[in-house]
């Protein structure tokens, strides 16, 4: 059963998360930092996580995250070259700042509720590609006006 949470787009309200929202990220989070496994796609977890939560964020972290799905979803990037990826887009966005980034108002039908189900490290890693592939597709209409 899905918690009513702004942040994912399932309620009203600002776009910050839910008490069980952020207890369900912790779990994911331990569990992603306990297991190498898990670990692969951490990255991904963060942005996807964030992006559907984005009021908890600055913009320029927003920018960072979408540029790191950006990497994710679309040129296939992770671990390392993921890594380099959202370092140099940080980089390139604090020369030029992008300006206010207005999330959409649902982003995504998965959620963290989804991920924290996972039943193992092959599950977890196949719902959290799914998800940032979600949350990628409500944003980037955001992400492309914006160049990130």
């Amino acid at each position: 059963m899905r918690d009513d949470c702004p942040g994912c787009g399932t309620g009203d309200g600002p776009p910050v998360p839910s008490a069980a929202c952020a207890e369900r990220a912790l779990v994911v989070a331990e569990r992603e930092f306990s297991d190498p496994a898990y670990f692969a796609v951490h990255r991904i977890t963060v942005a996807a996580y964030t992006l559907q939560h984005p009021a908890s964020s600055s913009g320029h972290a927003v920018a960072v995250h979408l540029a790191a799905l950006r990497g994710a979803v679309e040129r296939g990037l992770e671990g390392d070259a993921l890594g380099r990826h959202v370092r140099w887009a940080s980089d390139a966005l604090r020369r030029r700042p992008t300006g206010p980034l207005v999330p959409p108002a649902r982003r995504g039908a998965l959620t963290i509720v989804d991920v924290v189900a996972a039943r193992d490290a092959a599950g977890h890693c196949a719902l959290v590609r799914r998800w940032a592939a979600q949350v990628w597709e409500a944003w980037r209409p955001v992400a492309d006006v914006a160049q990130v």
